[in-house]
């Protein structure tokens, strides 16, 4: 069975919002067109139809929606969309699914029908309690928005549609582990995946928001007694690298790119339908071509190549020794100077001689 993802920012670099320490702003800056414009219906349709052309019964496809804002694209944009591939993927045996990461200033009941008639997962922006999420999270007008967000994470619950909180774990929000944990147990939230705030692809100095590595093993090792603890309550909490690290090690099965150092190509398609190999390298440099004119199969070749270069880091100290050597390889690449390497250390290495012992442990106990 084959498995086909797109990811597709249907609204470009849009955005209600102007959090500070955004990334996609960074790369748009460094690119000739900062702008690729909303996606047209008629681009959208072909991205779907190239897709199913490499695809047969049996198989499937999922296309998530990414910004920007994805959601200023207009509900009328995805009430076609989605029932368009759902339908077109019945009629060959392709099943179809949908995510949509939302900063949630635009969610209304409106939205709700589509949402829940496609079962598309959301991923909600939350980064923690008021004062964390306002500090960095403004509207394009410089207001506040968790009250508003607050609201969508209502209005979803309400609506029983699944979702997840994306938290951007900055330089400062990693300092209060046990905050933002009591916040997350306080609102009922199940699944959490922490993402690690970047630096700019072409940055000169260190942004101050940007995770260092041992700020990132500071706080997950904070955070794992607490998860722990949570978990002998018999109420699970999905922590995203938590998880990912057991069913790697556990049972070598990579549900997250780059985590056993081998990229895999995520057809990242900006409003025009120009393509790329990583939604981390949108830049000229790295545009593939188009996915509303070529197939996948056509695309993946080159991508795949540039994505398995340039891993010098990986044959260099400390990984050459590592004993997670052959299971890492160094990791995401594009991640590295926010969970791995600082002042000759390896902070994930030490990251997981903390947690991988207990956390293969836990899996035995509950595989019983």
């Amino acid at each position: 069975m084959k498995h086909l993802s797109v990811m597709m920012k249907p609204a470009s670099g849009h955005c209600n919002m102007r959090c500070s320490y955004c990334f996609y702003a960074d790369l748009t800056r460094h690119r000739e067109q900062a702008d690729y414009g909303m996606m047209s219906r008629e681009v959208a349709k072909a991205i779907v139809d190239n897709m199913l052309a490499e695809l047969t019964a049996g198989d499937e496809a999922t296309l998530v929606f990414q910004g920007g804002e994805p959601t200023l694209a207009g509900l009328d944009f995805f009430q076609y969309l989605l029932p368009y591939a759902k339908e077109n993927g019945k009629k060959q045996g392709v099943v179809f699914h949908f995510a949509l990461q939302t900063n949630g200033l635009t969610l209304n009941e409106m939205w709700m029908p589509l949402l829940k008639e496609n079962e598309v997962l959301v991923g909600l922006s939350i980064d923690g309690e008021k004062r964390l999420h306002d500090e960095n999270r403004k509207d394009a007008a410089g207001n506040d928005t968790f009250k508003r967000v607050m609201q969508s994470k209502r209005l979803l619950e309400q609506q029983s549609v699944p979702f997840n909180v994306l938290l951007t774990l900055t330089n400062q929000a990693a300092r209060h582990p046990q905050q933002l944990w009591q916040f997350l147990i306080k609102e009922g939230i199940d699944f959490i995946q922490f993402t690690p705030c970047l630096d700019g692809l072409e940055a000169l100095e260190k942004s101050p928001y940007a995770l260092s590595p041992e700020r990132f093993y500071r706080f997950y090792a904070a955070l794992f007694p607490l998860w722990v603890a949570q978990l002998q309550s018999e109420k699970y909490v999905s922590v995203k690298l938590f998880d990912d690290v057991f069913h790697y090690f556990s049972r070598r099965i990579p549900n997250v790119c780059g985590i056993h150092g081998a990229c895999s190509v995520q057809f990242a398609c900006e409003g025009d339908g120009s393509v790329f190999p990583c939604d981390f390298y949108m830049l000229d440099a790295y545009r593939m071509g188009s996915l509303a004119v070529s197939k996948p199969g056509e695309l993946i070749g080159k991508a795949q190549s540039f994505l398995d270069g340039d891993r010098d880091y990986a044959k260099q100290e400390p990984c050459a020794s590592c004993k997670y050597a052959t299971a890492c390889n160094g990791g995401c690449k594009r991640m590295v100077d926010a969970m791995y390497f600082s002042d000759g250390i390896c902070w994930y290495a030490k990251l997981l001689d903390e947690i991988l012992p207990p956390l293969l442990h836990i899996g035995k106990q509950f595989n019983r």
